[in-house]
């Protein structure tokens, strides 16, 4: 529905990519309204193609925020830095490398009624 709201962690900027482009691609995933837009850090040696601006992750928040999009792919620079709307799913995509990460990912489920999920 309209108050679903989904952020899946990753580790890698491109998992994030691919995965994002999966759930918009995905003909079953849209015809159930998922949307997804992707947040990575703005630069790195390993993907020099994958480049988000500070503009452009602001643009996805917003997007996320107002519903433009429910599912959000991210790696950890939204765990903190960013004003990023609550969540009523998280989805920890790869590992969780220690306790503040995850004390960090669970405390985006926010919403009453709010599922988290870890997969490894």
């Amino acid at each position: 529905g309209d108050s679903f709201r989904c952020v899946v962690f990753v580790q890698q900027r491109i998992t994030s990519l691919i995965l994002s482009h999966f759930i918009n691609s995905d003909v079953e995933l849209a015809g159930n309204g998922m949307k997804s837009g992707f947040v990575t850090a703005r630069d790195a040696q390993i993907t020099p193609k994958i480049k988000v601006t500070k503009q452009a992750a602001r643009e996805t928040i917003n997007s996320f925020r107002q519903g433009k999009i429910n599912i959000l792919v991210a790696t950890s620079v939204i765990e903190e830095g960013f004003d990023v709307p609550d969540a009523n799913v998280v989805i920890s995509y790869d590992h969780i490398k220690d306790s503040v990460e995850l004390c960090q990912r669970t405390g985006r489920a926010r919403q009453q009624d709010s599922s988290i999920v870890v997969l490894d």
